[in-house]
């Protein structure tokens, strides 16, 4: 089956590229984050529900907890949009705010001053992928940190679905 890029599906790669698990398509997190995961897969008809394994984090070992799927060629068209996201996404458009945004949900955040918006894990190519589209950042080790904050946050705002900023 042939699979459409699409805004949505778009959020739910950048989600799994930043909190994949080993196995399957799938994520790794609080409960809160796998639950927003598990139900954009849903609302979009690629997983079916009784084929989703879901693994609840234990509270007392502080363990995270993980949601996933298998599905081979959905796999594939996932690492291949991952593996060309330089020129998948590099016009700012919905495309590319929804798969910053699902990166910025699996692991971003904002600055204790909260003066920069980050992402704590990140690659060179994400870093290239978000200077092409205009923004302006610098590296700190794995860290990412946008330094304008409110363009970048009126980019990706209207995609997020955990982060309430």
């Amino acid at each position: 089956m042939k699979y459409n890029l699409t805004p949505e599906l778009a959020y739910v790669i950048g989600l799994w590229k930043s909190r994949r698990t080993s196995e399957g398509i799938g994520i790794h997190g609080s409960s809160e984050i796998c639950e927003v995961f598990l139900r954009a897969c849903l609302k979009l008809k690629i997983a079916q529900p009784d084929k989703v394994r879901f693994i609840q984090p234990e509270k007392e070992a502080r363990l995270e907890g993980k949601v996933y799927f298998y599905h081979t060629a959905l796999r594939a068209f996932f690492d291949e949009i991952v593996e060309n996201e330089l020129e998948r996404f590099k016009y700012v458009n919905d495309y590319s705010a929804s798969f910053i945004a699902g990166m910025f949900d699996g692991v971003g955040g904002i600055s204790h001053d909260g003066k920069f918006p980050y992402f704590e894990f990140g690659t060179r190519e994400d870093e290239a992928l978000i200077l092409r589209l205009g923004f302006r950042v610098k590296r700190e080790k794995k860290r990412i940190i946008a330094l304008e904050k409110e363009k970048f946050l009126k980019f990706i705002k209207p995609k997020l679905k955990f982060m309430k900023i």
